[in-house]
């Protein structure tokens, strides 16, 4: 939304704005104009989420309903505020004018009403009146604004000033109070532009596709307009994981395009989630741009939909292409097993793997094991603990354009959970987030980033998919090095007690869907 509207400029000292009051994460761009248009800067993103930020201090507040009153029999009265222990205003403005207070009070709401206090600050106020020609001091005092009282009061020797609270901005507004809160939205998908009708309308909100609808997309192709349509679904079930919040209800879409080489720009809020439509004038660029969706729930946004990039003459040709991982003989990270053992005092046991097989053993070559084993044995204080990671890479040289969408499918197989012996092959599954890998030596994946954390796999029985588009396209645009994703299990944080937990998965196909460019 427009903030202000700000004078002419000229000369090379900079303009200053403040937007006070802020928690989370914006995105500002100034635009200057005369009479003939406007033209506009690419977007800034600022980030306010460090938690170090939220204070005590956490509103801010106007005066309501403010009164004077004083026992003192005077009939001219006037007195000075001081915000803060900074410069004195006197009230009335004008040192010609008195107030005169009727039955001993007097509303000084046209005075201070436009005062602004936050939570902390101090409200100092002196008082003075004229009595059949006698200067009288009524005294003066300071107040501090306190959020769990209603009201402010400054109590002089001979006066009381008061007024109600009224909050009229918040550093943590309702929406953001669940800031530390993970928040997974589905992100939208099939982005594509048309030039059907029929499709145009399908995409607008059922009370617009019998009037406004067709009037609309009738218009845009007589005109040469850009049509861009998409889709978005909610999720067929939750996040598996009490610290993350399923999105099941959007407030609508932030569409945007780029052009090659150049950083994303926001051309559009949509605040309707059932308008999954974008009309746009057609390029005169002769470099076209690439557009893509968000979907968004207050201050919360999901990750990119597929990437369109417009092509000159008509739709772009996807071509797919299904890549499996690298064999383990040509890479020796693939399919690493990161084995660490912790043990307090030997047992005795002579070095017999507790609890079940080891997980890797007779494991295939397109097979990876993901999971965990805690043995804890109190009889001899023994603790025996490993995790085990797993790692694939996948050579994407047979990707030849932009990439639009990527998805990773393999199969879950053998599993032991809970307790030696507990076999499954679905429901359970024991590994918890995909990740990118990020530093990798001969001992093994030192780091990686955490990609996306998924649910716990579970609920899609033995076959599973994930969404790696966001991975895949820097990979093959050149924007981040692939070094391959990392498998993580649910739980390495080596706990007391016998707790095991371990999966195979298998048939690993990475389906990659891309932009032909040369048609």
């Amino acid at each position: 939304k427009r903030l202000v509207t700000l004078g002419p400029h000229y000369g090379d000292k900079f303009i200053e704005y403040k937007d006070l009051n802020l928690y989370g994460k914006f995105q500002y761009y100034a635009a200057a104009f005369n009479a003939f248009g406007e033209s506009a800067d690419s977007f800034m993103s600022v980030d306010f989420s460090d938690k170090g930020c939220i204070e005590p201090r956490v509103a801010d507040y106007k005066l309501n309903q403010v009164q004077f009153s004083s026992d003192v029999p005077a009939d001219r009265t006037y007195c000075y505020y001081s915000l803060q222990e900074g410069d004195w205003s006197r009230i009335p403005a004008d040192p010609q004018l008195f107030f005169q207070p009727l039955n001993k009070s007097f509303n000084l709401n046209d005075q201070l009403s436009t005062v602004r206090l936050s939570s902390g600050s101090t409200l100092s106020v002196e008082c003075w009146g004229w009595s059949g020609g006698e200067l009288i001091f009524l005294g003066t005092d300071k107040a501090t604004v306190d959020p769990s009282q209603p009201q402010i009061q400054v109590k002089g020797d001979q006066f009381v000033v008061s007024g109600d609270l009224t909050v009229i901005g918040s550093y943590l507004d309702p929406v953001l109070m669940d800031i530390t809160k993970k928040i997974y939205i589905r992100p939208p998908e099939n982005l594509e532009s048309t030039n059907n009708i029929d499709v145009c309308i399908s995409h607008f909100p059922l009370a617009m596709r019998g009037l406004l609808g067709p009037l609309f997309c009738k218009s845009s192709f007589e005109t040469g307009s850009i049509v861009l349509v998409w889709d978005w679904y909610p999720p067929l079930f939750p996040i598996d994981d009490p610290e993350v919040e399923t999105v099941t209800a959007i407030d609508g879409y932030y569409v945007y395009k780029y052009y090659p080489g150049e950083k994303p720009l926001l051309i559009k809020t949509i605040n309707n989630p059932m308008q999954t439509v974008l009309i746009q004038p057609a390029e005169s660029s002769l470099k076209l741009p690439t557009f893509f969706v968000r979907a968004f729930k207050n201050i919360h946004v999901s990750g990119d939909s597929n990437h369109y990039p417009l092509i000159a003459g008509g739709s772009a040709a996807f071509i797919t292409v299904s890549i499996t991982p690298v064999p383990h003989s040509e890479n020796e990270i693939s399919y690493f097993v990161d084995d660490v053992t912790l043990v307090k005092e030997d047992c005795g046991s002579g070095g017999s793997y507790p609890g079940s097989e080891p997980p890797h053993d007779g494991l295939k070559s397109d097979e990876i094991v993901v999971g965990y084993e805690h043995y804890f044995e109190d009889g001899c204080v023994e603790l025996f603990d490993r995790y085990f990671r797993s790692s694939l890479l996948f050579d994407l040289t047979p990707v030849e354009g932009p990439v639009s969408k990527a998805e990773l499918n393999y199969v879950q197989g053998r599993t032991i959970a809970d307790a030696p012996g507990t076999y499954s092959t679905g429901g359970q599954s024991c590994a918890d987030s995909l990740n990118i890998t990020t530093t990798i030596s001969t001992g093994g994946i030192e780091a990686f980033d955490p990609y996306r954390t998924l649910s716990k796999y579970g609920y899609s029985g033995v076959t599973h998919t994930v969404n790696v588009t966001e991975a895949v396209r820097d990979w093959v645009a050149g924007s981040s090095l692939n070094q391959g994703f990392v498998f993580t299990g649910r739980d390495e944080s080596f706990p007391e007690e016998n707790d095991i937990c371990w999966s195979r998965y298998n048939n690993f196909v990475l389906y990659v869907t891309y932009f032909d460019l040369s048609k």
